[in-house]
């Protein structure tokens, strides 16, 4: 295999990989990679994880959907077009790991409906995380998207007897320390509202 440098180019997983040797890296959907070198005609790259750049491995070309631009470190990855701040992405990733938990729990106690709508949720959501980490969208249609991510987060949330996050006019959650109860009210009362949450019909009651 011939080894050539692939000049730091910047990408997103679009596919979770799991290291099964010490010289692989581990991805998961969303993550932003970085590319040092490629095995030309074998489909793999050498690089490392933007959330840990100390980790340096490959993995398959096929599970990385590339960036036009260079990086040489984390901040320049992103300035690739790599949405790598994006608050919501990293809640969303948050918010899938819990919702699996309940998944798991709906599974063993055999409520199929609950497993059905958790499982459609869960596979847009993480849809919905890769397009924004991919930054190829307009800003208006990043803004609609979060409303939508938002808006299934909280709905679901709700339905399965979870916390509602209070939100910003970005859809980006609030930090409850930075704003007034009142504030706070009218933010869960606003999306509620927006989110047409009073007429939810809130399938939390399969669970009993």
């Amino acid at each position: 295999m011939s080894w050539r440098p692939a000049h730091s180019r910047c990408g997103v997983a679009i596919y979770n990989f799991d290291a099964r040797q010490p010289h692989e890296l581990s991805l998961e959907v969303g993550d932003v990679v970085c590319m040092t070198e490629e095995c030309v005609g074998a489909g793999w790259y050498k690089g490392y994880c933007v959330k840990n750049i100390s980790r340096v491995g490959i993995f398959p070309c096929s599970y990385v959907h590339l960036r036009n631009g260079t990086s040489s470190d984390e901040n320049t990855a992103g300035q690739s077009g790599v949405a790598t701040d994006e608050p919501l992405a990293a809640e969303v990733a948050d918010v899938l790991r819990v919702w699996g938990d309940s998944l798991k729990d709906a599974y063993i106690g055999l409520k199929e409906d609950v497993v059905q709508k958790l499982n459609s949720s869960m596979t847009l959501l993480v849809k919905w995380r890769r397009d924004i980490l991919l930054g190829s969208m307009r800003s208006d249609h990043v803004l609609r998207l979060k409303a939508k991510i938002a808006g299934m987060i909280n709905k679901c949330n709700t339905e399965l007897g979870l916390d509602v996050v209070p939100r910003d006019e970005n859809y980006d959650a609030v930090h409850v320390d930075s704003v007034s109860v009142l504030d706070l009210y009218n933010i869960h009362a606003q999306h509620r509202k927006n989110d047409g949450m009073e007429s939810t019909s809130r399938f939390v009651h399969l669970y009993a």
